[in-house]
């Protein structure tokens, strides 16, 4: 296996998925809503919130992963570890960019 620097390993994530936004659009899928419907059980007027914390633009807020939790039906664990990684990342990105 290669050892690669930190830096290194983070400038190789930015070609990767978000995992977060990925599971999010994978979870959202599974109960059969639109990004729309899910805005609405948010209380966003609009699908872009949505949309953007799917693509990774940005991170749900806390209000948000808790109702988020509920409508996917997941364990709060398995989304606050994954938030967690996400923040960790781009923090990473950030500091070696």
């Amino acid at each position: 296996m290669v050892n690669l620097t930190v830096a290194q390993r983070i400038m190789t994530k930015e070609n990767k998925v978000n995992e977060l936004g990925e599971f999010l659009r994978e979870r959202r899928k599974a109960v059969g809503l639109s990004q729309g419907e899910v805005g609405k059980k948010l209380g966003y007027s609009s699908a872009q919130f949505v949309s953007n914390f799917e693509r990774g633009n940005c991170t749900p807020p806390l209000k948000a992963l808790k109702t988020l939790v509920r409508i996917y039906n997941i364990e709060p664990e398995e989304l606050i570890e994954l938030v967690m990684k996400d923040k960790k990342e781009k923090i990473e990105r950030e500091f070696y960019s």
